[in-house]
Order: C-alpha cells, then sequence, then structure tokens
C-alpha cells in the first residue's frame, strides 16, 4: 500500500508538529503534534505553516499521534508491504527526530517503518522531466493542475498533492 506523507516541523529543533497523509486509496490521517517547548514555535513558521503556537501546544504529544497513525495504518493496510512517499529531503530527518524523543512502542514502530521506507519522490519528478536540480511540488502540480487550490506547508495539502502528482508522472512513465 503506498502512503503519500509530509510533516510540518520546529524551525530549529525539526520537532514534528503536523502530520498528514493520504493513502493511494484516499483514506486520509491528519493531526497536529504538540511539541516539547512552547519556544520551538517559531513566528516564521506560523506564518509559513499557519500553525498558531496556541492550537499546537494543545495539540496531542508525538506519542499520542503516533500511536494513532500506528492503528490508522494497520487499519488501512491490509497487510500489504508498505511504502511511504514524501516529497523533499528534509522529511526523513524529522522522523528520525521525533523518533529519538518518543517512548511510545507503537509510535517507535510505525517511526521506524516510516524511515526504513521513506521515498522521496522528488527525484523520480527531477528524472521524469529530466532536468538538473529537483522542483518545487507547488510548481510540479501547477504544471498538471493549473486550477488548483494548493496552500504548500500545510501537511495534508502537502500530501495529497504529491498523490495527485505521482498519479500523473506514473501514468505518463506507462504510456513512454
Amino acid at each position: 500500500m503506498k502512503y503519500f506523507i509530509d510533516f510540518e516541523a520546529t524551525q530549529f529543533t525539526n520537532e514534528i508538529i503536523s502530520i498528514g497523509c493520504c493513502s493511494e486509496d484516499e483514506k486520509i490521517f491528519v493531526s497536529l503534534v504538540r511539541p516539547s517547548k512552547k519556544k520551538h514555535m517559531t513566528n516564521f513558521i506560523t506564518e509559513l505553516t499557519g500553525i498558531e503556537r496556541d492550537a499546537v501546544m494543545e495539540a496531542p504529544t508525538s506519542d499520542e499521534v503516533f500511536d494513532r497513525f500506528y492503528d490508522f495504518i494497520q487499519e488501512t493496510n491490509n497487510g500489504e508491504m508498505v511504502e511511504f512517499y514524501c516529497y523533499g529531503n528534509v522529511d526523513e530527518s524529522f522522523v528520525k527526530k521525533n523518533l529519538s524523543k518518543t517512548k511510545s512502542f507503537k509510535a517507535q514502530l510505525i517511526l521506524s517503518t516510516i524511515a526504513m521506507n521513506l521515498i522521496d519522490y522528488s527525484s523520480a519528478v527531477k528524472n521524469h522531466f529530466g532536468l538538473f536540480q529537483n522542483i518545487s511540488l507547488s510548481k510540479v502540480l501547477k504544471y498538471y493542475y493549473p486550477d488548483a487550490d494548493y496552500s504548500a506547508h500545510l501537511a495534508l495539502e502537502d500530501a495529497i498533492a504529491l498523490k495527485m502528482v505521482y498519479e500523473k508522472v506514473e501514468n505518463e512513465s506507462e504510456v513512454k
């Protein structure tokens, strides 16, 4: 089963503050995640993501969120091999950072599974278009869906946008 996933994180400590995930059959998981300290939420991150400091400080802990995410994967997966797709090379560091602070076994298990099965799809897009460097997800989405109403840096919107881009690129690759 393919899952398209994105995280938003704090600016300096790389703690996950938001997760968005969309499965290939369009089941979704989204949650804010409370960072360990309120001061880790900078004004820059609030401006970038729209996530307010007070909202994230009232969110469930990382252990609670990733326990629920583990259950989501178990419910939607049907025992298939799991692949997680992200766009860009920062999500892996967010996952590893959170894994190092996680105490719950289920949360550790799903974060480890993500880390071991995380595929950066930006490289495939770069190769598909014959580019020399990666291109932003928003530009690729606009190429395929010029009228798409898309807000970057919202975890669930980024995950859904990645799924849409993945489907277009894979369909074009099959035709070639």
